[in-house]
């Protein structure tokens, strides 16, 4: 249940993510395409997809550090 929720908030943090930036992260991870490939295939420099892929990791970060966060207190108020 736990795993089912986490992942979750985060096929939503990747659709919240500008278009762009969601494009491009879901190009890296679901497709496994290489950063090179990428930028080719968007016409952009590949500074650009390294830069767009890490702001969508570290916005991705923020989402599980939460929901961990929140799984420890949940766990220590239920164990007391």
């Amino acid at each position: 249940m736990i795993a089912r929720e986490l992942e979750e908030q985060l096929m939503d943090g990747i659709e919240s993510l500008p278009d762009q930036c969601r494009k491009i992260f879901k190009m890296s991870r679901f497709d496994n395409m290489k950063h090179q490939e990428i930028a080719d295939k968007l016409g952009v420099t590949i500074n650009t997809v390294h830069r767009q892929t890490s702001i969508a990791l570290e916005r991705l970060k923020r989402i599980i550090i939460k929901s961990l966060a929140f799984l420890v207190l949940s766990v220590r108020f239920f164990i007391g």
